[in-house]
């Protein structure tokens, strides 16, 4: 039995609507009440958020929502492991929204729903935040505090 299928020209139906531009797109639609979502993203690759203010941005004609993990009841939902759904994968989950800190750059820290996107990327502007980066002397500090506790002070990791 042959396989008639391979190598053999197959009719492709959608095309003729595209090369005459009449494709429609996703974003071609436009029901009523369509609300656009613009994402707040960390600028640090490590860092802890000191505070979020969205009144300035809320009062933008325009935006109806600035979503925060505050704002979320028990927290953001965490993102599972697909891959490998192990149990020793648990601790490493991360939520969908930051919380407290940020882990990398690009980690979304609150969404902005808003009439359109340009008016979301407006409010964006005047959400102010503050984060502290954490560096690399934060985390040597903590590090000798744990070792004083265990171990004497002539044998603790010094920082040079």
């Amino acid at each position: 039995m042959r396989n008639t299928f391979i190598g053999s020209p197959v009719e492709r139906r959608e095309d003729l609507r595209f090369v005459r531009g009449r494709g429609e797109y996703v974003d071609d639609l436009d029901p009523d009440g369509l609300l656009h979502a613009v994402i707040l993203r960390s600028g640090v690759a490590h860092g802890r958020i000191r505070s979020m203010d969205a009144t300035a941005a809320l009062k933008i004609a325009g935006v109806h929502a600035v979503i925060t993990a505050q704002d979320m009841p028990g927290g953001p939902p965490v993102i599972p492991m697909r891959l490998q759904p192990l149990p020793e994968f648990k601790p490493f989950e991360q939520p969908v929204i930051a919380t407290g800190k940020v882990r990398y750059v690009g980690e979304p820290v609150a969404v902005v729903l808003a009439d359109s996107a340009a008016v979301g990327e407006d409010a964006l502007e005047h959400n102010s935040r503050r984060h502290r980066a954490v560096v690399a002397g934060d985390r040597l500090r903590g590090w000798r505090r744990a070792a004083t506790g265990c171990c004497s002070r002539r044998s603790a990791p010094t920082a040079r």
